[in-house]
């Protein structure tokens, strides 16, 4: 009986700037969309008469650690979703322009991290440089 043996790597969560804090991120999701617009014919049958497309969503789930004011990075980051802040994200040579907070959780449990996930709207990607 012939066996392959497949080697899972692990890695560490990637360093990412948020503000003036530090996300290590243990999980990222992207995704984008494009909308479209139908209107009937005059046959009955629908017709696509324009489509775009949407801004990409980018949800980050991972531990900011600040041991000497550990929720202070919910005031920072309520700030800037007030203000509705832009600023670039990089992840593993990926460059999210222009992004703005849509939401965001974080979680005390005790620790000296707290555990947060934001989603952030990105108008896309920039220079590109991606790494394995």
């Amino acid at each position: 009986m012939n066996t392959t043996e497949t080697v899972l790597s692990s890695r560490q969560p990637e360093e990412v700037e948020i503000g003036d804090f530090t996300l290590w991120c243990e999980y990222l999701k992207a995704q984008r969309k494009r909308v479209f617009t139908e209107k009937p014919s005059v046959t009955g049958a629908d017709v696509i008469t324009s489509s775009f497309p949407k801004e990409m969503l980018i949800t980050l789930s991972g531990r900011i650690c600040q041991p000497d004011a550990p929720l202070a990075f919910v005031e920072s980051v309520s700030a800037m979703m007030q203000a509705g802040t832009a600023f670039d994200v990089e992840y593993r040579g990926l460059t999210f322009a222009d992004c703005r907070v849509e939401s965001f959780s974080a979680e005390d449990k005790g620790e000296e991290h707290i555990y947060s996930t934001l989603t952030l709207i990105s108008a896309g990607i920039r220079n590109s440089e991606v790494t394995e």
